[in-house]
């Protein structure tokens, strides 16, 4: 493991690229490189089954099950701008806000009074007025309204549905 070997000493600062992994490759590769599948699935036999190979896979960072173990790695630096569009509050980052701070996706009608929001309507057209620094969503039937900037909490309400 990269982590105790640099911890132990074993390895300098400058043998580390620090930052984030993109893959590009096909999954029997990613399977192939962590060991067939690395304990990721423990299961045979749900190729054809999708539900029953996403209930039976074990969360596992692909540094973890590929990149640490495999020896048919290559690591290119590039020089690009990046973000790891994680959370709605990224939107701001890589979408241009209206004059008030807003950014929209989707048919939405929005209030004079709307101020520093992210507002996504996938499908249907709703309006919005009367809030700032809010998060609301309306996508696949379901509607998510929170403030910004609060990541960790909506992680922990999806964890109760």
């Amino acid at each position: 493991d990269l982590e105790r070997e640099r911890a132990a000493g074993d390895m300098g600062e400058a043998d580390f690229l620090a930052g984030f992994e993109l893959c590009v490759c096909e999954s029997e590769i990613i399977l192939a490189q962590s060991g067939g599948d690395g304990g990721i699935v423990g299961d045979e036999g749900l190729e054809d089954d999708a539900a029953g190979f996403f209930a039976a896979a074990k969360a596992v960072a692909v540094d973890v099950a590929v990149l640490e173990r495999s020896p048919r790695l290559a690591v290119v630096v590039g020089a690009f701008a990046w973000d790891d569009i994680g959370s709605w509050d990224a939107l701001r980052r890589v979408r241009r806000p209206d004059p008030r701070g807003n950014v929209v996706i989707g048919n939405v009608t929005l209030g004079d009074d709307v101020e520093d929001c992210v507002i996504w309507a996938e499908g249907e057209h709703f309006a919005v007025t009367g809030v700032k620094a809010m998060v609301v969503v309306r996508a696949n039937g379901h509607t998510l309204v929170m403030p910004t900037g609060q990541v960790e909490r909506l992680k922990l309400l999806v964890q109760r549905l």
